[in-house]
C-alpha cells in the first residue's frame, strides 16, 4: 500500500477508514499525519503532503476493493458500503439540510453511539438536487436494511 500507511497502528487505520467513509478527508489526513508511529525527533517524519498522499491512496484502495463507493455515489448499495466501514453501531438514519453554493440540499447522516455513550453524526451521502421523494426512499431503504429508525428533517 504505502510505507506511511504500514507504520500506522491498526486502531488508527480503522479510524481513518471510518473518517473516509464519512467523507471526512481532512480529519483522515490529520490522523495519518499525527499518528504515523515515527519518532517526533526523527528526520524521516512525514510532511503534510505525504500524509495527504497516503490518505488518498487509501481512499483509492477502498474504492477499488468495493469497500468504499465513489464519493459521489448516493444509491443504497453505495451508502450501505460506507456504513460497513463505520466503527460504532448505527443508532438511526436521518437527513439534515446543509447550505450549499446553490442553496440548501439534503445530506444523509448516520447517528452513531460510541462505547463511551457519546453520540455523533457521520455523513453518508450528499444529495444535491435530490428530490424529497428520492431522499425519503433512500432513507427508508437504509433504515430498513440497518433495522434502525429514519428521521427526515424538513428544510
Amino acid at each position: 500500500m504505502n510505507r506511511l500507511w504500514e507504520l500506522l497502528p491498526a486502531d488508527v487505520r480503522a479510524q481513518i477508514d471510518e473518517e473516509l467513509a464519512a467523507g471526512s478527508t481532512v480529519r483522515a489526513i490529520q490522523l495519518v499525519h499525527t499518528n504515523h508511529g515515527i519518532d517526533v525527533f526523527a528526520d524521516d517524519r512525514p510532511t503534510l503532503q505525504e500524509s495527504r498522499e497516503a490518505t488518498e491512496l487509501r481512499r483509492d484502495h477502498l474504492v477499488a476493493e468495493g469497500l468504499l463507493p465513489h464519493p459521489s455515489a448516493a444509491d443504497l448499495p453505495s451508502v450501505l458500503a460506507r456504513v460497513r466501514l463505520l466503527a460504532a453501531p448505527v443508532e438511526a438514519v436521518q437527513t439534515v439540510w446543509v447550505e450549499g453554493a446553490d442553496g440548501p440540499y439534503p445530506r444523509m447522516m448516520a447517528v452513531l453511539r460510541a462505547e463511551d455513550g457519546t453520540v455523533r453524526e457521520v455523513g453518508l451521502a450528499a444529495l444535491p438536487g435530490g428530490e424529497p421523494a428520492e431522499v425519503a426512499e433512500l432513507g427508508a431503504g437504509l433504515s430498513a436494511a440497518l433495522g434502525v429508525p429514519f428521521r427526515s428533517a424538513s428544510h
